[in-house]
């Protein structure tokens, strides 16, 4: 769900498009129903484009709990061949199963345009003997 951002097509996104934010007031991009096979601390990766001259600042929810912010450091401007993305990585507490959503938010104090293309979730199980069914297999 989108609230004040765009979809627009970007060469050198991976699925060609991108959700280009915007720093108004109320705007927030919101990743939803995001499946986890177990409950634990994971990895989350945002593949984004800043091509502003300076970093740009999200603020970052998680499950309705406000966590530390997001900075994307200037990636420079598009030359049409996707070379300005790059990765914003960071920690999330998410829970076993569909129910986790990840809100990142423009801080109106820091606007500017940042173009988020996709996520990577990187899970690590709760122990090593437990047991990871695959989607669909639950």
């Amino acid at each position: 769900m989108i609230k004040c951002a765009t979809i627009e097509n970007q060469r050198g996104a991976s699925n060609g498009r991108v959700v280009s934010t915007s720093g108004r007031s109320g705007s927030f991009v919101l990743f939803n129903e995001i499946n986890v096979p177990a409950t634990g601390i994971d990895k989350v990766s945002l593949r984004c484009s800043n091509p502003n001259k300076r970093s740009a600042i999200h603020d970052l929810e998680i499950n309705g709990n406000t966590a530390a912010p997001v900075v994307y450091r200037s990636t420079g401007k598009s030359t049409g061949s996707g070379d300005n993305f790059g990765m914003v990585s960071f920690r999330a507490k998410l829970q076993r199963g569909y129910g986790n959503v990840i809100k990142v938010s423009p801080r109106v104090s820091n606007t500017g345009r940042v173009e988020l293309d996709k996520m990577d979730l990187d899970w690590f199980a709760a122990s090593t003997s437990e047991t990871i069914s695959a989607p669909g297999q639950e």
